[in-house]
């Protein structure tokens, strides 16, 4: 009797080790794999339904991975200046359509073509570059959302 308990124990005590492994290993196996999924986010947050066109000083060009940023003070028809943010692609993806770091600077007049944020904030997807300092710009700007 005290042998098949022993035995018992022994099994369990073998199952139980390979558990801890078994889960321990397919975690490192699908870290990887769902990492890109979880690194990128929808485009939902912008409507695509509704572009705008704004006219604005550029303040600042946020070159960064995973996004650029471009921030544009708007004076809004009361003559007051309201900054709007701007998310673009990343600048692999700008470099590709032939944008760069320095095609815009700050004090640059841009006109740019936006997918507004459906919350209302300030902001949005950059859809294009229209025009800087009246000369025409370099056009789409990748978002992740089609240019409308």
């Amino acid at each position: 009797m005290l042998n098949r308990f022993l035995h018992s124990m022994a099994r369990r005590r073998t199952s139980t080790v390979h558990l801890p492994v078994s889960v321990l290993l397919g975690v490192l196996v699908a870290c990887p794999v769902a990492q890109p999924v979880l690194a990128h986010h929808s485009m939902a947050e912008f409507d695509r339904g509704h572009p705008i066109e704004l006219t604005g000083t550029v303040k600042e060009w946020r070159w960064t991975n995973p996004h650029t940023w471009i921030i544009i003070t708007v004076t809004d028809s009361n003559g007051v200046a309201i900054d709007w943010a701007l998310e673009s692609g990343s600048p692999s993806n700008l470099r590709d359509s032939g944008i760069s770091r320095s095609t815009i600077k700050p004090g640059d007049v841009v006109v740019v073509k936006v997918l507004p944020r459906r919350d209302g904030a300030r902001g949005g997807g950059l859809s294009a570059i229209l025009m800087i300092n009246g000369q025409p710009g370099p056009g789409a700007a990748p978002t992740g959302a089609p240019s409308q």
